[in-house]
């Protein structure tokens, strides 16, 4: 397997953005779901006429995904752990 990229700080997820740009460019999807496999399209397409290997930039994005997942997961462990040391610490 390749070098697994390092998570983008967690101030580049653009999830709330990318709703409102797949909303503006496919106004008549009827759901989330619908207006992601349009783009999705729409980005193999792109990927056609510049010449590019979609599935290559798909899988270097999962793992940019990965890796982000991974990070987001242990941040939430520790605030978990750090959370009930401080509750243990209240309860002494």
């Amino acid at each position: 397997m390749g070098h697994m990229p390092e998570p983008r700080d967690s101030t580049y997820f653009q999830c709330d953005r990318m709703v409102e740009l797949l909303g503006a460019l496919y106004p008549d999807a009827e759901s989330i779901a619908d207006a992601m496999s349009f783009a999705l399209c729409d980005l193999r397409h792109l990927a056609d006429q510049e010449g590019l290997a979609f599935g290559l930039w798909d899988r270097r994005g999962y793992r940019f995904y990965i890796a982000e997942r991974g990070d987001e997961d242990r941040q939430k462990r520790k605030a978990a752990l750090e959370g009930s040391e401080a509750d243990q610490g209240e309860r002494s």
